[in-house]
């Protein structure tokens, strides 16, 4: 009689141990994120056409979901090194300075995007109201 028991717990490890391992495969595989790509730009002030740095820069979605805030780097570029595939818009709000229009970019998955410039008008621009 004990050595039916032995087999019965034997063989419910061994189901229990078949049964887990793939899930443990499937948990360190990391498929289950969603596919990314990358978004690169420089914000520029509009009248100058020069690079902005410490200007902070937002993707969102289009629907207003923001997904990654960044800073520009010294010479105004910035880069969102992993976005979700999709549609979204490049917004910025840095005192002083108003962006002419949110950009828009669309992300591939497993691919780089580069954004048209992010245009400002800085607070000394002759601009109109």
């Amino acid at each position: 009689m004990e050595t039916a028991a032995v087999k019965v717990r034997q063989g419910a490890a061994r189901f229990l141990l078949l049964a887990f391992v793939p899930f443990l495969a499937a948990c360190a595989s990391g498929n289950s994120a969603a596919p990314t790509g990358s978004v690169r730009g420089v914000a520029v002030d509009d009248a100058s056409g020069h690079g902005l740095p410490g200007i902070t820069v937002t993707i969102q979605t289009v629907a207003g979901k923001v997904v990654d805030t960044v800073v520009t780097d010294p010479d105004g570029s910035y880069e969102f090194p992993t976005v979700p595939a999709g549609q979204y818009e490049i917004v910025t709000y840095f005192k002083g300075f108003k962006a002419l229009a949110p950009l828009s970019v669309s992300v591939a998955a497993g691919s780089p995007s580069q954004a048209a410039p992010l245009r400002l008008i800085s607070p000394d621009s002759a601009a109109g109201p």
